[in-house]
């Protein structure tokens, strides 16, 4: 055992002379060789092209100012088509210019509120896509954009003061001049009225249980002389308002007239009426409302007292005096809307007669006589 433990203690003695080696560095990992882009090993720069920014013509501009005018913060497809009839526009960028609409009327409430924004100030009326698709929606060709700084940027009472009125013409011949463009401007409208939603209406009114109509101002009065009418045709039919007006519910018809595009008692009586199971019908002017309350919108293009307060620069020189500008009816505020929903309701009466089989004594003895 003492022999054994020796030799041990001599192979560690002499393992401990010998001299260590040194720990061999390794050499560091091989680095990977990128490819280089071929713009960089031409030794051209890479040239990242930035997407355009979207710029509507002023044209488009009026249109959508108009949309958002009436209330409504959200692209619809009228609108869309709308803008695309002018110039190019797609519905994500149509949407992008109103929430940004909405956020400049957020931070700035003293604005005014129909004051039209637009980059470019050159008259895009000169095609005619552009003059038609506004002549449609009842806006200037234009737009009723300022085309010169002293518009855009002059206080608004500078740019409303009252100049010296010019020589005008004889009363004879400048009546002949604004009934001959009314009657021209209420032809356009009638022609544009889409049939379809008439014969929707046509159908409803003929199996109805009861209607009523509804409107605000002088269109309420149209509404009015539509009932009446209705009524003459044996079509159990009233104006909302009245004490006899009786309650409504499912076979039931609510028609209502919103020229702009909104007016809040029209939506609550609309939603209301929609709440009981009546159906709702709807005359509006405004070609890009979505008017989700009404089951059918009769679109009635034409001029309203809100298109052109959504475009309400005066060109300079103008004496504040309404003169039927280009592209404007010669009628006042929202006179053309409600003059053409006369007509279509008295037409429309005409067809539902033929529809019914009612005599014109039948019409005679239905009115009244306490006159």
């Amino acid at each position: 055992m003492e022999g054994l433990a020796q030799a041990h203690l001599g192979m560690q003695q002499q393992e401990e002379a010998q001299p260590q080696a040194e720990p061999q560095e390794l050499p560091p990992p091989p680095v990977p060789q990128l490819s280089q882009p071929e713009d960089l090993q031409g030794q051209r720069p890479l040239q990242i092209t930035p997407r355009p920014r979207w710029k509507p013509y002023p044209a488009q501009v009026s249109v959508m100012e108009a949309h958002f005018q009436a209330g409504y913060t959200k692209p619809t497809p009228e609108l869309v088509a709308a803008v695309q009839r002018i110039g190019t526009g797609s519905h994500q960028q149509v949407q992008v210019w109103l929430k940004n609409r909405l956020a400049r009327s957020k931070r700035d409430p003293q604005t005014m509120p129909h004051h039209v924004h637009h980059q470019q100030v050159h008259d895009f009326a000169s095609t005619g896509e552009a003059a038609a698709a506004l002549h449609t929606l009842g806006l200037p060709p234009n737009g009723g954009v300022a085309t010169s700084p002293t518009e855009s940027d002059s206080p608004r009472t500078k740019r409303l003061r009252v100049t010296p009125p010019e020589p005008r013409e004889s009363a004879e011949s400048e009546f002949s001049a604004i009934a001959q463009g009314a009657m021209e401007d209420l032809a356009n409208v009638m022609s544009s009225v889409e049939v379809g939603s008439l014969d929707v209406m046509r159908g409803m009114l003929r199996t109805a249980r009861r209607v009523c109509c509804y409107g605000v101002g002088r269109e309420g009065l149209v509404m009015k002389a539509f009932a009446m009418r209705l009524y003459h045709l044996g079509i159990q039919a009233s104006a909302v308002g009245e004490t006899t007006t009786p309650p409504i519910g499912s076979g039931d018809v609510l028609i209502v007239s919103a020229g702009p595009g909104y007016f809040s008692s029209v939506q609550a009586l609309a939603t209301e009426a929609r709440r009981t199971g009546a159906k709702v019908v709807a005359f509006t002017a405004h070609l890009t409302a979505a008017l989700p309350m009404a089951d059918t919108v009769v679109r009635v293009p034409s001029q309203t007292m809100g298109t052109l307060m959504a475009a309400p620069q005066l060109p300079n020189g103008h004496n504040g005096v309404h003169t039927g500008q280009p592209g404007q009816s010669p009628l006042q505020l929202g006179a053309p809307y409600e003059l053409a929903l006369q007509l279509l309701c008295d037409c429309f009466c005409v067809v539902l007669q033929h529809d019914l089989g009612v005599l014109d004594q039948a019409l005679a003895g239905r009115h009244t006589n306490l006159e």
